[in-house]
């Protein structure tokens, strides 16, 4: 349930921002939160995923990190669905 709230107050906002706006010392900062919470959390394909981003937006890759973004957020958002989260568990 933590995970939940953070996704859905801080990281699903922050995605949804630099879609809009991308800004790379912004993109960083958000690589850096969501690897965090891939080693808070044990989630190695959110560290994973973070490492990317951040590399990307060291390369100013608009193009890969607009994807990565994207299916980031596909991600995101089916983990931050009750139905989802309940199948899970069983």
């Amino acid at each position: 349930d933590e995970l939940k709230t953070i996704m859905q107050d801080e990281i699903i906002p922050g995605v949804e921002d630099l879609v809009c706006v991308l800004q790379m010392d912004d993109l960083m900062d958000l690589s850096g939160r969501i690897k965090q919470l891939g080693d808070e959390f044990d989630i190695p394909e959110f560290v994973a995923y973070a490492m990317e981003l951040y590399n990307l937006a060291e390369i100013y890759d608009i193009e890969d990190i607009e994807k990565r973004l994207s299916d980031f957020m596909a991600v995101a958002e089916r983990l931050v669905k009750p139905e989802n989260r309940e199948q899970k568990d069983e």
